[in-house]
């Protein structure tokens, strides 16, 4: 499945190296468009097992729940 169309129950159903890899993914687009990420892939793993796993949060796309993580906490820098 691809990035941008994954939610929380998705997300659930992945295990955690997939997790990880799918976080990875996104840390290497951003660096690869000069980027700077202050945290690693675990850091965001846990903060999406965190946020998911309730019938609202699980309607949350992916990629929002990470800009919203992201932003709330400045996690990357240009």
């Amino acid at each position: 499945m691809k990035i941008d169309r994954m939610d929380g129950h998705d997300w659930i159903e992945l295990n955690e190296n997939q997790k990880k890899e799918m976080v990875q993914q996104i840390i290497f687009r951003w660096k690869k468009n000069d980027f700077k990420v202050k945290v690693g892939s675990d850091y965001f793993v846990e903060a999406l097992n965190s946020f998911y796993g309730n019938d609202i949060t699980n309607t949350e796309k992916l990629t929002q729940v990470i800009a919203m993580i992201v932003a709330a906490e400045n996690l990357i820098t240009n």
